[in-house]
């Protein structure tokens, strides 16, 4: 048996793919019994239990105790969790759920943790002030340090995010694999469309967070847009001033709306180039964002820019797209050929699957450590 442990993450897409898709191919792939174990917010727990257990019905979903500050004290939840489920393995996502499933190892002595590392903690809450300062820099390091060092194994979502770990915390040994933010497989299914008109369509898919750099995008999309006078912008995300400011210099040519997890396959389909430009921080030089697999996954090429994670040398390397380095400098988009939308998706069917031979075996290694 693994526990498959999640510490105050809310239901999202990022969730489904990245957690309920992952578990469901573990299930699917291996026989071995998978036990997701679900903290989510007191507050909300009625609507995160009801959306998590209709994506993922035999998940366990259980009320955290207020507060980051009480963290700890979910581990007498998790004690009686473990006491029922012997579990073999733990697998924490994220720094909190790792800590919490250290203790568990404290505790029943045989059990091995594996830390998924989904990027820089420390580093997010320093940078972008995840937690609204709730959360301890000092003490949240420290968390992350444990994790890093102390578990029995690690999952890491780019090589970057390894050698950070190398640099920040001495992580010296080699009980690692890297397996990137794969995509929902939705993606994998659904067949390339034909785009054969001739307006270029920009994307922005996701979450309007303080790392996605908006003011910086909000500066590149202008270029863009004054220098393609057949390109449009569509954003998939939640309404911002600087999208209303957008629509405003340039009518007609920006649309905004948010679609439900299931339908972004579809309406990425309709794009030809995905938009994943940021700021330089420590929280970007290590990401996996989910959106690159599936852009590139639905044909697009990348518009990006040259300090994110993995992705950023995977564009140069293999031609999937440009990268900007100078964001004043002016931009000239052409429309993606059939062969371009083929090759990238090619590359999104063998890098960034969760169902390849070789993250297969990888998953396959840490579920029976």
């Amino acid at each position: 048996m693994v526990l498959y442990v999640t510490y105050n993450d809310a239901p999202s897409g990022i969730y489904n793919s990245q957690v309920i898709d992952v578990l469901n191919c573990w299930q699917r792939q291996f026989a071995i019994p998978t036990q997701l174990i679900a903290f989510v917010s007191l507050r909300r727990y009625k609507e995160y239990k009801q959306y998590i257990k209709a994506e993922l019905p035999n998940a366990l979903v259980l009320p955290m105790f207020p507060s980051v500050q009480l963290w700890k004290w979910n581990a007498l939840t998790l004690f009686f969790v473990t006491l029922y489920y012997q579990p073999k393995t733990i697998v924490g996502r994220s720094v909190y759920a790792t800590n919490i499933a250290l203790i568990m190892r404290a505790i029943f002595s045989k059990i091995k943790i594996v830390y998924d590392g989904r990027g820089a903690i420390a580093a997010e809450v320093a940078e972008y002030n995840v937690g609204n300062g709730s959360i301890d820099i000092k003490a949240i390091e420290t968390m992350e340090r444990k994790a890093i060092i102390e578990s029995n194994y690690k999952l890491a979502v780019s090589n970057a995010l390894v050698n950070y770990w190398q640099t920040e915390y001495n992580y010296t040994a080699t009980n690692h694999v890297v397996v990137p933010c794969t995509v929902d497989d939705t993606f994998m299914k659904t067949e390339l469309t034909t785009n054969s008109n001739t307006t270029i369509n920009v994307v922005y898919a996701g979450s309007l967070a303080g790392w996605q750099s908006l003011q910086l995008l909000h500066k590149l999309l202008i270029n863009i847009l004054q220098n393609n006078n057949s390109t449009v912008i569509t954003f998939l995300s939640d309404e911002h001033e600087l999208i209303t400011q957008l629509q405003m210099q340039f009518p007609k040519r920006i649309t905004q709306h948010k679609v439900p997890h299931k339908t972004v396959c579809n309406a990425l389909m309709q794009a030809d180039y995905g938009i994943l430009f940021r700021e330089i921080s420590i929280t970007n030089s290590v990401a996996s964002p989910v959106k690159f697999g599936e852009y590139l996954a639905c044909g697009l090429q990348i518009i990006a820019s040259a300090n994110i994670g993995d992705c950023s040398e995977q564009v140069l390397e293999n031609n999937l797209g440009i990268i900007i380095t100078d964001i004043d400098a002016p931009i000239y988009l052409s429309k993606p050929t059939a062969a371009q939308r083929t090759t990238n998706r090619t590359f999104a069917l063998a890098q960034y699957n969760k169902n390849t031979p070789a993250v297969l075996t990888y998953y396959k290694t840490l579920l029976t450590l």
